[in-house]
């Protein structure tokens, strides 16, 4: 495989796997239940404000809304996907471990280098060995 396209090739995987684990989010956000105050404030946003606001939101609580923060550091523009890279980031490791590094590794490969510092800086604080 010549230079050029190995990058594209790690771009697009990167890309696919994000798009897989939004799904699996969706699924987990729709089958949540429905007593859940997080769930009966915070539905999945249709434009960026609503979308920041749902991240600031879940930041606060500590929770990623049953992979909504997940779905929104993949979607909407590099002010949400940065500050859902940062709010991944201050999520608790022993209570979200595993599904969340893999989102911020993901994040690594962002076109916006902002959303890229962020997902750096959010595994550093995580402290994940994983990652």
């Amino acid at each position: 495989m010549d230079r050029p396209t190995r990058p594209r090739l790690l771009f697009f995987l990167a890309l696919l796997t994000t798009a897989c684990n939004s799904l699996e989010s969706l699924e987990t956000l729709a089958n949540r239940d429905p007593d859940d105050p997080l769930r009966q404030d915070i539905a999945p946003p249709t434009n960026p404000g609503d979308a920041l606001t749902s991240i600031a939101r879940l930041e606060d609580a500590r929770d990623d809304g049953g992979g909504l923060l997940q779905i929104l550091a993949g979607t909407f523009g590099p002010e949400v996907r940065e500050r859902a890279a940062l709010a991944l980031g201050r999520l608790p490791l022993e209570t979200h471990g595993e599904t969340v590094t893999r989102s911020l590794v993901a994040c690594l490969t962002d076109e916006d280098p902002r959303v890229r510092a962020a997902a750096a800086f959010s595994l550093g604080i995580r402290g994940d060995t994983a990652s």
